[in-house]
């Protein structure tokens, strides 16, 4: 979509390119975020989300996306529902 000389890009996909950009990261980064329960943190730069995820030699496991501003009794209870 074009607004006067600017291109406007809609939020949803905004969101989408930084997150596969926060998840980029994680090839290189991934074990050097704090350690809540049994699952490393990754923080958003731009959006109050956190990446939830745990990692062997070859593979990065994403278990949950979650809003930061939840409470945080919320957040333990859904990091403690662990499939793996």
């Amino acid at each position: 979509m074009e607004l006067g000389n600017y291109n406007v890009v809609k939020l949803d996909t905004l969101i989408l390119i930084l997150f596969t950009w926060c998840l980029q990261s994680l090839r290189i980064y991934c074990g050097v975020h704090i350690k809540i329960e049994t699952y490393y943190r990754l923080l958003s730069k731009r959006f109050p989300y956190a990446i939830y995820y745990k990692y062997d030699k070859e593979t990065v496991f994403v278990y949950a996306v979650l809003d930061t501003r939840n409470n945080p009794i919320y957040i333990s209870g859904r990091l403690s529902k662990a499939i793996f």
